[in-house]
């Protein structure tokens, strides 16, 4: 059932809500950090569990759990924007929009790739939730070394946490 859903309007409105609406209020319970790692962890595991959802419902779900995902962007582009000064933070967020440009072009040549190679398994096959799995490894990382980086600058402030 996997091959038939698409979530773009759940997943968008989802990000609509927490970005638009809940995003000054998770700030006033967590720190830019906390919303980051969480949001991280959480993708982790959401990308795990879509991977191996096997109704459409399943993923709507996951939407919806995965709601400290869609803070994750928005709380590291504010850790990197304050660690910048105001003479480097053109810079600074060119750089980071360069990467995610970057991103932009790789990302569908691993995802072809990943496609490809379950394309032709039978429905039900726990391989069909490839590049799904293939993700969540890549936000594992990503956790992974942002929980380490936070862990190592705690107690500094976030402008200084966020320098390299």
């Amino acid at each position: 059932v996997k091959e038939y859903y698409r979530g773009e309007e759940e997943v968008g409105v989802m990000a609509a809500i927490v970005q638009g609406g809940l995003m000054k209020r998770l700030l006033k319970h967590f720190s830019a950090r906390r919303l980051a790692a969480r949001g991280l962890l959480t993708s982790t595991f959401c990308y795990l569990a879509w991977g191996l959802a096997t109704e459409g419902w399943m993923m709507i779900v996951i939407v919806v759990c995965n709601l400290f995902g869609f803070t994750t962007v928005a709380s590291l582009q504010s850790l990197i924007s304050n660690a910048a000064d105001e003479r480097d933070q053109g810079q600074t967020m060119g750089a980071v929009a360069s990467l995610n440009s970057l991103t932009g072009v790789l990302a569908p040549i691993i995802a072809a790739t990943l496609l490809t190679t379950v394309s032709g398994r039978p429905s039900g096959d726990v391989w069909l939730g490839l590049p799904f799995f293939f993700c969540a490894v890549l936000s594992g990382l990503a956790a992974f070394v942002a929980i380490r980086h936070f862990l190592r600058r705690r107690g500094t402030p976030a402008a200084a946490a966020a320098a390299p």
